[in-house]
């Protein structure tokens, strides 16, 4: 049955986003692949039941002689390539552009070796990610059916009556959210009160059904220094 222990990180759209920057980034310390990581079920089943829906558009012949498991055991799974850039917009919480290129499929970003948290200021993260270069698709089909999903794994507080924190092992679908604002803007997050842990720990999940493949990455997001502010680590 598909994967049983489906694993995965962020992903939104292909070529680079981002402002431009006269330092040369930094390449940030990948600590964990992709293959450490690991999705609840109800998570697992979104995933299959966003997958049958796209081979059922996209091959009408097969979908009336398969049934749905029958199409799920046949279903490959494929590594999408990402990289995250974290670039400043204070100088204060890191000093120069980031850069971390990680393994096909994803990994883990550990914030608290890169961020100084104990200084206030501004960054943006962005995600730049690619079906690699053997794959041939639609770009434009591409951008309409990737999804991407946020498992949370920060808990809830409040600065200032202001909620930080996404909650303890929920998902989400931010799909819109990254059409509209981070493609083409990135992630504006501040590491004032440590609210870019309470906002970025957690999975992000990219998915890209196409016919008997689905390609994948995830990217988590994590802080071992600040343990009390996660769910889990």
């Amino acid at each position: 049955m598909f994967i049983k222990t489906l694993i995965i990180v962020s992903i939104f759209i292909i070529t680079s986003y981002g402002v431009c920057s006269s330092a040369k980034p930094i390449e940030g310390k990948i600590f964990e692949s992709y293959k450490n990581l690991s999705l609840p079920k109800s998570m697992i089943k979104t995933i299959e039941t966003l997958y049958l829906e796209s081979f059922k558009t996209k091959d009408t012949v097969r979908v009336r002689e398969q049934s749905d498991a029958e199409i799920l055991v046949k279903l490959k799974r494929k590594s999408l390539k990402t990289t995250i850039r974290f670039v400043p917009v204070d100088k204060a919480p890191l000093s120069d552009p980031i850069r971390f290129n990680l393994p096909l499929g994803g990994g883990v970003i550990q914030l608290g070796e890169h961020i100084n948290s104990k200084v206030s200021g501004r960054f943006k993260v962005f995600f730049d990610i690619s079906l690699g270069e053997k794959v041939s698709v639609d770009v434009e089909d591409f951008k309409k059916n990737m999804r991407v999903y946020f498992l949370g794994n920060s808990k809830k507080r409040y600065i200032k009556k202001i909620k930080l924190g996404s909650g303890c092992y929920s998902y989400h679908d931010v799909t819109q959210f990254f059409n509209k604002t981070v493609h083409a803007e990135g992630l504006l997050v501040d590491s004032e009160n440590l609210s870019h842990v309470s906002t970025l720990a957690g999975q992000f999940v990219f998915v890209f059904p196409n016919l008997e493949d689905l390609h994948l990455a995830v990217i988590k997001f994590t802080d071992s220094q600040n343990r009390n502010l996660l769910c889990r680590i």
